[in-house]
């Protein structure tokens, strides 16, 4: 006897959609996703969906990092999303110093030096109020295996009920022995984490570090200037969202520019953003009138 497989007819999905469509036009100007932070992203997508992969790639590795510790700070913080943190490269305290990092603007180093004033004291304690208000599971990964990180993800999941998950960089996910190219590993483990995220229905954030460029010449009324052009088409292969960070070197009133491509695959939109950075607060912040 053949197991019963849920199925959706399609008067189920036309009264679904009926639904669904009702409720975005009644509400229009609503995020219905979880929120990025970042207005042009979350115009876009409309939030995170349940079911989506988002990838975050860039050459510039430093600055990746700072980008994708705002994205999770307005997620857990601001947005009080039940969240998961998997990461091969940072630990638990390593995560919550981020965070508060990022909620009070006291530099981690600061922090670990314990060069602290009662200023900084104060703030760190409303920080951590947040981090015990928040709804973050941070499991100690221990895979050796691609296929053993999906079985912890699973478990984690149901048992946490988690809405979002963030997984460390495809770079350190464990690849078994493959005579494959590396893109196609890289491929195979996209498609996997996309299935991941559509049979738990929740949202996975996942990053690369791009070792692969190519020069290319920008030119503007002010100066020549190489810019490093990234090769990360196999990215689009089954990641719902591609945010691709790339620098083009600008000083403007004391920030730097970067220009934020966001590709959201789901709806068939494409747009460059530019962003400013602030090195004082390590924050990215769209500018105003672009």
């Amino acid at each position: 006897m053949q197991n019963q497989t849920d199925v959706i007819t399609g008067k189920d999905l036309g009264f679904k959609l009926i639904e669904y469509i009702e409720e975005r036009y009644k509400d229009s100007n609503s995020i219905s996703g979880i929120r990025s932070g970042f207005p042009t992203i979350d115009a876009m997508t409309h939030g995170f969906q349940k079911g989506n992969l988002i990838t975050v790639c860039s050459n510039l590795r430093y600055y990746k990092k700072c980008f994708v510790m705002q994205l999770l700070h307005s997620i857990v913080v601001k947005e009080k999303s039940s969240f998961g943190f998997f990461s091969y490269t940072m630990n638990d305290q390593e995560f919550g110093l981020s965070m508060i990092s990022r909620e009070t603007l006291v530099p981690v180093s600061k922090i670990v030096a314990g060069m602290l004033s009662k200023q900084d004291l104060n703030e760190i304690q409303v920080a951590l109020g947040l981090i015990f208000e928040s709804q973050i599971v941070v499991p100690k990964i221990n895979s050796s295996s691609f296929e053993e990180l999906c079985k912890t993800i699973r478990e984690t999941v149901e048992q946490y009920d988690l809405m979002i998950i963030y997984i460390d960089s495809l770079n350190t996910i464990p690849i078994e022995d493959d005579s494959r190219s590396y893109k196609n590993r890289f491929v195979n483990i996209l498609k996997k984490l996309k299935m991941l995220a559509v049979e738990l229905d929740i949202i996975i954030i996942t990053e690369y570090y791009c070792y692969e460029v190519d020069k290319a010449l920008v030119v503007d009324d002010i100066k020549k200037t190489e810019l490093l052009l990234q090769r990360t088409d196999f990215l689009y292969s089954y990641s719902d969202v591609v945010l691709q960070l790339q620098n083009i070197s600008v000083n403007k009133d004391d920030f730097d520019e970067y220009e934020l491509e966001i590709h959201c695959n789901t709806y068939g939109l494409a747009k460059v953003k530019t962003l400013l950075f602030d090195p004082d607060k390590d924050e990215f912040f769209e500018e105003e009138n672009n």
